[in-house]
């Protein structure tokens, strides 16, 4: 899987759209960054905005106030652990 990490002030710009879709089919986490500087308003409508636009699952992040810190560290422990090459050990 790759995480590709946006601002959420800026989502989706067109290199943002362009490494999208480079990138396929393979399983994606969008976190989107520096959620701490918009509303809850706005995040809700960067979230379904983002949500929406990809295929895959998109999160809000903040690193000043931990939002979405535990929930990804939760998505990424479970790719792990769904991994062809955590199965063999």
């Amino acid at each position: 899987g790759v995480v590709v990490i946006m601002d959420a002030r800026h989502p989706l710009t067109p290199l943002d759209e362009q490494l999208l879709h480079f990138l396929g089919d393979v399983p994606l986490l969008v976190l989107l960054s520096k959620a701490d500087k918009l509303t809850r308003k706005e995040q809700a409508a960067v979230l379904q905005t983002v949500g929406t636009a990809v295929r895959g699952k998109a999160r809000l992040f903040s690193s000043v106030t931990r939002q979405g810190v535990d929930e990804c560290r939760s998505l990424l422990e479970q790719w792990l652990e769904s991994s062809p090459r955590s199965a063999g050990r």
